[in-house]
């Protein structure tokens, strides 16, 4: 199997509207593949990385939100 590129992971908060590039994974494509399919605790345990569809967003200091895996982008 070839390596894949990888890339960001974006997540838009529903509440602020921000958007939010913090999650970096070793192969966007089975990353993106791993997170519709339900899979993303396999590629968790072996990227170290926590990926999620939604995730808990502080606005600012009195507001919490919701984001949304919206898509990815890959590194330059």
């Amino acid at each position: 199997m070839t390596k894949g590129k990888g890339g960001d992971l974006i997540y838009k908060c529903r509440h602020c509207g921000k958007i939010i590039r913090d999650t970096h994974v070793p192969d966007l494509q089975l990353a993106m593949i791993a997170m519709t399919s339900h899979a993303e605790h396999f590629w968790m345990k072996d990227w170290g990385t926590p990926m999620h569809i939604t995730e808990v967003h502080y606005c600012d200091l009195k507001n919490i939100g919701v984001t949304d895996l919206i898509g990815g982008e890959y590194d330059e």
